[in-house]
């Protein structure tokens, strides 16, 4: 999947993506060692409304094309 980073400076492939406190942060590839930072929110939740919006659009795509799904860890 693609995603372009909130100042629209960056197009970039990610293999993970993930919210961290008002964050959201994602590896451009496997083979990377480094975080990149793809936006910055007021509140926590609000991150974790994109993170959930990321992965409606990769359910989507897959959908699609792939078949997949994906499955939410449960909290308990």
């Amino acid at each position: 999947m693609w995603l372009r980073s909130q100042d629209k400076t960056e197009l970039i492939k990610v293999n993970r993506v993930q919210a961290e406190n008002y964050r959201i942060y994602t590896f451009p590839s496997s083979d990377s060692a480094s975080w990149v930072e793809l936006g910055n929110y007021d509140t926590k939740q609000r991150a974790m409304e994109v993170l959930d919006e990321i992965q409606e659009q990769l359910v989507k795509q897959n959908n699609t094309t792939f078949g997949m799904k994906v499955f939410e860890m449960p909290q308990k």
